[in-house]
């Protein structure tokens, strides 16, 4: 998913915030609805300036490393092999986690 703030923004805008979190965005993958498609699609390298982000998009992503922050996919499994229905409540048992390591 994209983050909340960047719906209604230019792609632009979104790829720079990514790079700043050492994230090269490489293309969009807009669901049903996204724009005036019946259908979904992958959109590499979209026009900075042109597009426009929705809520049916959603974000590929190069890096070495994605901060658990951004990692919004209902599908995601956490390292117990748990899925992200509550994002909040996966990050503060990833909290309890680490500190119980110490």
């Amino acid at each position: 998913m994209v983050p909340e703030e960047f719906i209604n923004k230019t792609y632009d805008k979104l790829f720079k915030f990514l790079l700043d979190k050492n994230l090269v965005a490489i293309g969009l993958y807009r669901l049903p609805g996204a724009s005036d498609n019946l259908f979904p699609y992958c959109y590499t390298n979209p026009d900075q300036r042109r597009t426009t982000i929705t809520a049916r998009d959603r974000v590929f992503v190069l890096g070495k490393e994605i901060p658990k922050d951004l990692i919004l996919d209902i599908n995601f499994k956490n390292s117990k092999g748990e899925g992200m229905k509550d994002m909040k409540k996966m990050k503060m048992d990833d909290e309890i986690d680490d500190k119980k390591k110490q």
